[in-house]
This record gives C-alpha cells, sequence and structure tokens, in this order.
C-alpha cells in the first residue's frame, strides 16, 4: 500500500536542484512532473498500477472494464450473482484461436458461470466471456485490471504506486527539470537522469511479470 506522499518527493528533488525554497520549481510544477511520471511508468508496466476488483457482468459475450481503466490485465475467478461465491477460474484464450475453433461461439447456450475469457490486443479495454451471459440472473468476475494513477494536486496526496517506485519517481522529475532548466537547459544531467529511470523501470518490470494478455499471446507466438 502506497505511503510516500508527493511532497517528500518534491522536497528531494528541490534539494537536489538546490531550490530549497522551490522559487525556481514551485510545488505545482513537482506535482505535475510528478504525476507525468506515475503515468509514465504505468505506461510501460501495466501492473505498476493496477485494480483488483468484483464487477457485475452484462448479457452476452462483450464486457468492459470499470470506468478509468486502461487494460485489462486477468480473470482471477468468478464470483457467483451475488458477487460473493467464489467459483472457478476462467481460462485465457485469445480471440483468434476462439475465433478459429468456434465461429459461432457468440452465439452459444448463456450460462452464468464464465468458463473462458477471450480477449484482444487491439482493444485493451474489452474482453469477452465464454458461454455468453444470460439475459438475467448474470454472473460477477474478479479481475485485475490497469487504471490511470490519480494527479497529485497538494503535496500531501500520497503517490499512487507503490512505495518501490520511489527511485523512479525521483528520477523521472530530475531529469525533466534538468531538460526545461532555464536558458539551454542541462541536457547532459537530464541525460543521466532519464537513463536511471529507464534502467529502473526495466529492473522492475520481471517483478511484475505475470501471464496477462499480452504476455500469454507473446508466449502462444513462440
Amino acid at each position: 500500500m502506497p505511503t510516500i506522499k508527493a511532497g517528500e518527493i518534491a522536497g528531494e528533488v528541490s534539494q537536489k536542484l538546490f531550490d530549497s525554497t522551490q522559487v525556481r520549481w514551485p510545488p505545482e510544477e513537482l506535482l505535475k512532473e510528478l504525476s507525468n511520471a506515475q503515468r509514465s511508468i504505468v505506461g510501460r508496466v501495466r501492473a505498476a498500477y493496477a485494480k483488483n476488483e468484483i464487477i457485475d457482468l452484462v448479457a452476452g459475450t462483450k464486457q468492459s472494464i470499470p470506468a478509468g481503466g486502461e487494460m485489462f490485465l486477468k480473470a482471477i475467478r468468478n464470483m457467483g450473482s451475488d458477487k460473493n461465491t467464489p467459483g472457478i477460474v476462467p481460462r485465457r484464450i485469445p480471440v483468434s484461436t476462439m475465433d478459429n475453433n468456434s465461429p459461432d461461439w457468440h452465439e452459444h447456450t448463456p450460462s452464468a458461470t464464465v468458463k473462458n475469457v477471450v480477449y484482444d490486443l487491439a482493444d485493451p479495454k474489452t474482453f469477452y466471456v465464454h458461454p455468453p451471459q444470460p439475459s438475467s440472473n448474470r454472473g460477477s468476475l474478479q479481475i485485475l485490471y490497469s487504471a490511470s494513477p490519480p494527479e497529485l494536486t497538494d503535496e500531501n496526496d500520497v503517490i499512487g504506486l507503490d512505495d518501490t517506485w520511489k527511485e523512479e519517481l525521483f528520477h523521472f522529475v530530475m531529469a525533466r527539470c534538468l531538460a526545461k532548466q532555464s536558458g539551454e537547459g542541462d541536457p547532459e544531467g537530464a541525460s543521466v537522469y532519464w537513463k536511471l529511470f529507464i534502467e529502473g523501470v526495466e529492473a522492475k518490470k520481471a517483478g511484475y511479470q505475470f501471464a496477462s494478455p499480452a504476455q500469454f499471446a507473446e508466449m502462444l507466438d513462440k
């Protein structure tokens, strides 16, 4: 659970930039860059800001992740029509496999229990369930999906990402500040911090590896 406040990272950046009074780099600008940093990390590691929720399913096969979501990651388990009854874990199947093996799968006999979750990487906010959900007494699923971190607008706001991302957030903001410094900026310093940011993100990426739709598709292609 995140515990670090935005002001803590902003303060460290200000100290490093010899701007402890935050005159050159006011708090609102540092907060804006911290928000950009969070989005940049999530854009590279979708599971860095993931939500685990139980959602009601709608009739038919086509389903959507909750508002504010960016990408469907995985279905964890069926949760019954009451959203409180754990059930089977659906299998993950790429849409191309489902379409080739059973072209009429959208028209199969409805059932509230999801046996297969079908996805198309070209439509990351949508997923499909099989069998189709009935028109009434529908089921629910516990899912994991990537979302967009909330905007940081106050130094007391807690960052949305896990505390382990603190260094990467710091490096990102330093890189952006040095790149935009008055005059011609400090491109060499900005480059050093940007490299640290990318290296840190790539190093942590392995810790978030699980068979998400994109990763599962990659494995099937090998």
